[in-house]
C-alpha cells in the first residue's frame, strides 16, 4: 500500500508524483510517456485514445499478477513470448504468431513415446462438423486430440502423419513431420510412411478414428459413444445389426461386406477403418510402451505390454485382473461389454491413457479392409485407391473385394505352415528374430506385408513372446475367396486376442454376434 501525502509539503514528495510531460496541457491522443516528478520515465504510455507498454530496456516488461502476486501473464520482449501462468508460451516475429508452447502441443505433431499425449495429435484444419473438444490442443487432457462429430454425436481421435522404424531387433519408434520434413529424409534414416497416410495417391495430414467401436444407431447412423450396446453383424440384438444403419442412402448387408456401407451412414467421407489404420496403432502403442513408465502409459505395469481389453469369456483381460468390463446385457452375448466399458479405461486404449482409442483388444472382432485373397494368393490394396469410395463389391471398379484393385504379394508370403497343413493359430514372436520387416520402399512386398501385418516367415511361432503380445493369428489351410481379415479377435480370444491377433478364415458374407465395426476420417 502507498504512503498518503496527506499533512505532507509538496517540497517533500514531488519525486513520487507521476504526470505526462505535455507544458500543462494534460493528455491529448499522443502517446507520452509517464514520468516522475524527476523526469524519468516509466515504460507505461499514455493518451486519450490508448495504453502501452514500451521497454525502455528489452526484457520481461510487463507482467498480470493475482492477489497473491504470482505471474500469470508476461511479456518478454528479448524472446518475443507471451508466457501464460500456466505456462503457455505465444511466440511471434514482428509480423505475427509463430508458434504456441509450453502445454500445448503444435498442430499436426503426433506427441513422442513416452510422453504426455503419445500417438495422438490435434489440427486446425478439418471438416467443420468436426470440433475440438474441451483441452484437445493439452497433450495433458484426457480430450487430447478428442473430436466431437456435431453431426452424429460421435467421438473420434486424430493421429497425425508421422513416420515408423523398426530395427532388427525388434526395437520400434515414430518421429513427427516436425522431425522429418518429407518421406525421402525419413526413408534415409530407415523410417517408412505408415501406409494409412496413403489415400487415392494422395498423402493425407492425418486421419480420425472412432474412439469406441460402432456402437449405438441413432437416426439409422452408426455412432461412437462410451458404455452403449456395439452393433453386430449378426443383427441378433433387434435394432443393433448392420442391416439397421440405413442413413444417408446406404443399404447395408449383415455380414463382414456390409462394414463398408456401415460407416458411410455417417456420412461420404467416411470409412471403415483398414488394416493398415489398426496395424499404425499398433506400431504406436509398441514404440510407446518400449519408451514408457506407468505414468503414461497406465498398461505398462502388467506384460504384455499392450493395451488390455475383454478376452477372457467373463468381462474381463486373460493377463491383467484388475481390468474389468460391464456387461453389454444379452443372454445369448453376456460376455460381451459396452464399448468404452473398460476400467481403468486407460488401461484399453492405444497409448495408455484417457485421450487413446479404446477397445482394440478382444470383445468385438474388426473387418479389417485391405487384405484379401483369390482363394490362392493374397493381395494387398492399391495406393491409388482411395478409401472413402471404397464399397461392398466384388466387380465394381471401386469395390473393395475387386482383385484388379490389389497388388499380389503371393500365395503364402509368410510361409505359415498351416496352409495345406492343420489350421491353427500362428503366434508372433520367435525368440529374438525380427517379426515385421520396416522396409521403407513402398514399391517392395516387405513395405506390404509390414503394413497388413504379415510376419517374416521366422516371425511366428507356436507360443509367441510377450514383445508382440502373444498375440495369434488365425490361419486356415487355405485362405478363403474374397478374405475379410477379422482384427483384434472377441471376447472369448483369450491370450491370442490383442492389437495383432486376428482370423484369416474370414470372408465377405461372413457374420456374427462378435464381429462389430468403426469408422476412419482422412484429413486431406
Amino acid at each position: 500500500m502507498g504512503v498518503s501525502f496527506e499533512g505532507r509539503f509538496p517540497a517533500n514528495i514531488w519525486g513520487d508524483i507521476l504526470q505526462i510531460s505535455n507544458n500543462n496541457t494534460g493528455a491529448d491522443p499522443t502517446l507520452r510517456n509517464i514520468s516522475d516528478g524527476r523526469g524519468d520515465d516509466t515504460p507505461l504510455q499514455l493518451s486519450t485514445l490508448t495504453t502501452r507498454v514500451k521497454a525502455n530496456t528489452d526484457g520481461q516488461v510487463f507482467d498480470v499478477c493475482n492477489v497473491a502476486g504470482d505471474v500469470m501473464l508476461s511479456v518478454n520482449t528479448i524472446t518475443n513470448k507471451i508466457t501464460a501462468g500456466d505456462g503457455v508460451t505465444f511466440t511471434g516475429d514482428g509480423g505475427g504468431l509463430t508458434g504456441i508452447g509450453g502445454v500445448y502441443a503444435q498442430e499436426n505433431e503426433i506427441q513422442p513415446a513416452g510422453s504426455a499425449g503419445a500417438g495422438v495429435g490435434y489440427t486446425l484444419e478439418h471438416p467443420s462438423y468436426m470440433v475440438g473438444m474441451d483441452g484437445y490442443m493439452n497433450p495433458h487432457s484426457p480430450n487430447f486430440g478428442n473430436y466431437y462429430d456435431v453431426v452424429s454425436g460421435s467421438i473420434m481421435v486424430y493421429i497425425p502423419k508421422h513416420y515408423v522404424k523398426i530395427t532388427t531387433d525388434n526395437i520400434y519408434t515414430y518421429k513427427s513431420i516436425y522431425d522429418y520434413d518429407n518421406e525421402t529424409l525419413a526413408s534415409n534414416d530407415g523410417y517408412f510412411l505408415p501406409r494409412c497416410f496413403i489415400d487415392g495417391d494422395e498423402i493425407v495430414r492425418g486421419y480420425f478414428r472412432d474412439k469406441y467401436p460402432h456402437n449405438s444407431i441413432e437416426n439409422n447412423v452408426a455412432v461412437s459413444k462410451k458404455n452403449m450396446i456395439p452393433i453386430t453383424s449378426s443383427g441378433a440384438v433387434t435394432g443393433y445389426g448392420f442391416a439397421n444403419c440405413t442413413a444417408n442412402g446406404q443399404t447395408p448387408t449383415n455380414n463382414l461386406g456390409g462394414s463398408l456401407a456401415v460407416a458411410k451412414s455417417r456420412g461420404d467421407d467416411f470409412y471403415n477403418a483398414t488394416i493398415f489404420h489398426d496395424m499404425d496403432l499398433f506400431f504406436i502403442a509398441k514404440a510407446h510402451s518400449r519408451a514408457s513408465t506407468a505414468t503414461y502409459c497406465a498398461y505398462k505395469d502388467v506384460l504384455p505390454y499392450f493395451p488390455k481389453g475383454n478376452n477372457n469369456n467373463a468381462l474381463r483381460d486373460a493377463n491383467d485382473v484388475t481390468v474389468f468390463y460391464t456387461t453389454a446385457g444379452n443372454a445369448d452375448y453376456a460376455q460381451r461389454a459396452l464399448a468404452g466399458s473398460g476400467v481403468p479405461f486407460a488401461k484399453t486404449t492405444h497409448n495408455g491413457q484417457e485421450c487413446g482409442i479404446a477397445d482394440l483388444n478382444g470383445n468385438i472382432s474388426r473387418p479389417a479392409i485391405g487384405l484379401t485373397s483369390d482363394g490362392t494368393d493374397l493381395y494387398v490394396l492399391k495406393e491409388s485407391i482411395a478409401f472413402k469410395d471404397l464399397i461392398n463389391s466384388t466387380s465394381d471398379a471401386n469395390g473393395a473385394f475387386n482383385i484388379t484393385n490389389f497388388d499380389s504379394i503371393g500365395a503364402n508370403p509368410s510361409g505359415f505352415t498351416q496352409i495345406n497343413g492343420t489350421a491353427g493359430y500362428a503366434v508372433l514372436g520367435n525368440g529374438t528374430n525380427q517379426v515385421f520387416s520396416g522396409e521403407t520402399d513402398r514399391t517392395q512386398p516387405n513395405y506390404k506385408m509390414t503394413n497388413v501385418g504379415l510376419p517374416l516367415p521366422s516371425g511366428y511361432s507356436s507360443s509367441g513372446t510377450d514383445d508382440f503380445g502373444k498375440d495369434g493369428i488365425y490361419v486356415p489351410t487355405a485362405f478363403p475367396n474374397h478374405l475379410c481379415v477379422l482384427w483384434g479377435l472377441y471376447w472369448a480370444g483369450s491370450f491370442q486376442a490383442g492389437l495383432l491377433g486376428r482370423f484369416m478364415n474370414s470372408s465377405i458374407t461372413t457374420n456374427g454376434g462378435s464381429h462389430g465395426t468403426g469408422a476412419c476420417l482422412s484429413n486431406v
